[in-house]
């Protein structure tokens, strides 16, 4: 029989290999012209291996940087549910009765991808929300947090962050193991009988 690890580690055999992406290696596809740098003392935004466009350091980011303040609208609960249900994935819950809508190009953190080993993470600072760096962060390394996705749907987010740790799909991490468990369960049922002993 084939264990569940083994059995796992040919359904993530279909992943990229896993490397920093620099904003050199992203700047080689050329940013349409239409499209205004947008940056920060710590950040630039430039075209993304990850997903169309992403946020990139300027300079090494020490650990436990703010990086920027993810910034936008407050809008109450209601006007929120309406815009997530018309698409909008840039609202974050900031209290009991407002979220931020960042959908505001001014907002650079709209712009970081999600990964399953970011080296970012979104903390609230009374009713701030702020990106920081959860490592050393070197020149050119693009900047990714993960999204923090539930499981409701979680197979129309497939991942492409090609990290080690991908689970294929933006999840937060308290649902990887269940992401996987399910994917080797998959991978094990499409076996033949034959090949599963």
């Amino acid at each position: 029989m084939v264990s569940l690890i083994l059995t796992l580690s040919h359904v993530l055999e279909q992943k990229p290999i896993y490397r920093h992406y620099t904003v050199r290696q992203a700047m080689s596809s050329s940013i349409p012209s239409d499209v205004p740098i947008k940056q920060n003392e710590w950040l630039t935004i430039a075209p993304s291996p990850i997903h169309n466009l992403g946020g990139f350091a300027r300079k090494t980011i020490p650990a436990e940087t703010p990086i920027a303040q993810y910034i936008g609208e407050p809008i109450a609960k209601e006007v929120s549910a309406q815009r997530l249900r018309d698409g909008n994935t840039y609202i974050f819950c900031l209290n009991d009765e407002t979220d931020v809508d960042g959908s505001i190009p001014e907002n650079l953190p709209r712009y970081l991808n999600h990964s399953c080993q970011p080296n970012c993470e979104t903390r609230q600072v009374v009713d701030v929300i702020w990106i920081y760096s959860l490592q050393s962060i070197p020149v050119d390394e693009e900047l990714t947090i993960n999204y923090g996705y539930d499981l409701e749907n979680y197979r129309e987010h497939p991942c492409r962050c090609g990290s080690p740790d991908c689970v294929g799909y933006i999840v937060a991490e308290v649902f990887f193991d269940h992401v996987r468990h399910n994917a080797a369960l998959e991978f094990h049922s499409s076996l033949s009988p034959e090949t599963r002993e």
